[in-house]
């Protein structure tokens, strides 16, 4: 429709919503006719009408425009290898840039779809013209719920430790030891879980693979305290040792004491001696 039909020079009129357009022309006279249509190259050729001829085809041929499909995900990285359907059939892939060059589509209306693992696909229609070179979507990660456990050594639930990943404090875990966390589908991440009075554990996990995933926190070890007196210490040893010194000299010196005759008879051999 809206097809402008020049005959010989003279403007004949617009084609309806058939692309039809009625004209009187001469019959057994050549004619040059010249099409005009939005989105179409300009046609111009000859035509002869014979008396039989109640009806003039006239074919045109579409414009053409390269078109640049760029994919981008939410932080405006390029997505590479994102697939680019166009009216239900593949067209191609984008390169490392998030980009593919489609050379020569014709001007109209399409239906363009991306698709990419772990993100979402998106869909929409878009007119193509000479000025809709570039037409640009963004796509989101897919999203993953992931539980994470916190638990001593013998299994028993920790409540209430800081887990975070990616070094960025997200949740603390239940009365159950438990947390739910969201992640981007098919990244890696370093999860971490913390709580006092118990060393820090972490692990790198796949976003990929929904098995829970399970932190054991070691109770930390009580420092020892310095004595308050270190003398103490010291003193008790050197006790320790004089009397081990005493016992010794006392065995050796037949580990009994003097009977209480034989204080007597000393004394008596002292004072003969006077």
């Amino acid at each position: 429709s809206d097809a402008v039909i020049f005959a010989d020079g003279h403007e004949s009129g617009k084609t309806n919503e058939k692309g039809i357009l009625t004209s009187n022309l001469s019959r057994g006279v050549d004619h040059t006719l010249e099409v005009i249509a939005p989105g179409y190259e300009k046609t111009v050729l000859q035509k002869k009408p014979e008396d039989e001829d109640l009806i003039l085809d006239i074919n045109l041929i579409r414009l053409k425009s390269p078109v640049f499909v760029s994919v981008y995900d939410s932080g405006k990285l390029p997505v590479e290898g994102a697939a680019v359907w166009i009216d239900g059939n593949e067209t191609g892939m984008t390169n490392q840039y998030g980009r593919l060059t489609i050379p020569d589509l014709e001007l109209r209306a399409y239906e363009f779809s991306v698709f990419k693992e772990g993100y979402e696909s998106r869909k929409r229609s878009q007119l193509i013209t000479s000025e809709s070179s570039d037409i640009i979507f963004e796509i989101n990660p897919v999203k993953v719920e992931m539980m994470v456990r916190v638990q001593d050594p013998p299994g028993q639930p920790i409540a209430n430790a800081s887990v975070e990943f990616d070094n960025i404090s997200v949740s603390h875990t239940d009365r159950n030891g438990s947390v739910i966390l969201t992640f981007e589908q098919g990244r890696s991440y370093r999860v971490s879980a913390n709580m006092d009075g118990y060393q820090g554990n972490n692990t790198t996990i796949s976003a990929s693979d929904f098995t829970p995933v399970v932190l054991v926190l070691t109770p930390q070890e009580s420092p020892m305290v310095d004595a308050p007196f270190p003398w103490l210490t010291t003193g008790v040893i050197l006790a320790l040792i004089l009397a081990g010194v005493l016992l010794i000299l006392y065995y050796r010196g037949g580990g009994r004491r003097p009977s209480s005759y034989s204080k007597q008879k000393r004394s008596s051999l002292r004072k003969r001696s006077l």
